[in-house]
């Protein structure tokens, strides 16, 4: 296996940073990204680009805007819309390299589950397949998820104009959330049009997930068109860290892709 580091100016001249990890003999390609706050070395991130290299997949990870990986751009300035825009922006830079190819399939955690069903919508003809991992579908139901698991932070969130967030990397400072980055997400709801996406897809999500429940996931699933498969894994959250998480993951994604 050979790693290619890679970088470019996004839309809106911001570097992103990324990696292209190349099998010995490549059968396709697959992008994975990060949610909100996350980077490209996160273990289910990771667990992922593993699974699709050990299938023969070229695989693309990288780190979004507005985040804590070594892309550009500040966490304050987080927003639904910038994130799946970058996932796009790495797309179209994609196409410029000699191992492009498509279909492709999209892979990401809850945020960056977001953009692969909001662009699989939009390019329906380039992706083979989806797996999202906790995803968020709707700006209405992460509205409801808080309001229902954590309705004074909620509040507390609206009031203060944002909320804050442990860096991983500097645990002397606290990185802020905006309150707008909630009001972007509000604008959209993968829900409406996911009867048109007709492509073989995996849902995973955590029993105990807060952020993005089980519930609104069984949604999804009946509506996607494509033949899907929802995995609700037991005593688990919206991350998933442990090996016996992780596990469950590299099985599921093993079954998933070797039936494409």
């Amino acid at each position: 296996m050979e790693k290619e580091r890679f970088s470019f100016f996004n839309r809106n001249s911001l570097i992103i940073i990324g990696e292209v990890w190349h099998p010995d003999n490549a059968i396709g390609l697959a992008f994975i990204q990060h949610g909100l706050s996350g980077y490209k070395e996160e273990l289910h991130i990771q667990c992922m680009a593993d699974v699709f290299m050990d299938h023969g997949y070229t695989t693309v990870l990288f780190d979004a805007t507005n985040s804590f990986g070594k892309s550009g751009g500040s966490l304050e300035n987080i927003s639904l819309t910038s994130h799946w825009q970058d996932l796009e922006d790495v797309l179209h830079w994609a196409k410029t390299e000699p191992w492009y190819e498509a279909p492709f399939i999209l892979a990401g955690h809850s945020l960056g589950g977001f953009s692969i069903l909001h662009l699989t919508q939009k390019y329906p003809d380039k992706v083979k397949a989806i797996a999202p991992l906790s995803t968020i579908i709707s700006g209405k139901f992460r509205q409801e998820a808080w309001e229902r698991f954590a309705p004074e932070l909620y509040a507390e969130w609206k009031a203060a104009g944002f909320r804050e967030e442990q860096n991983p990397f500097d645990q002397e400072h606290m990185a802020k959330i905006p309150w707008s980055h909630m009001e972007d997400c509000l604008r959209y709801d993968a829900l409406a049009n996911a009867d048109k996406i007709t492509c073989p897809a995996l849902l995973i999500v955590g029993e105990n997930d807060q952020s993005t429940p089980p519930d609104q996931h069984i949604l999804l699933k009946e509506k996607l068109s494509g033949q899907t498969e929802l995995i609700i894994v037991p005593d688990c959250g919206h991350s998933f860290k442990t090996p016996e998480k992780l596990l469950v993951i590299k099985k599921a994604m093993n079954k998933f892709l070797s039936s494409l």
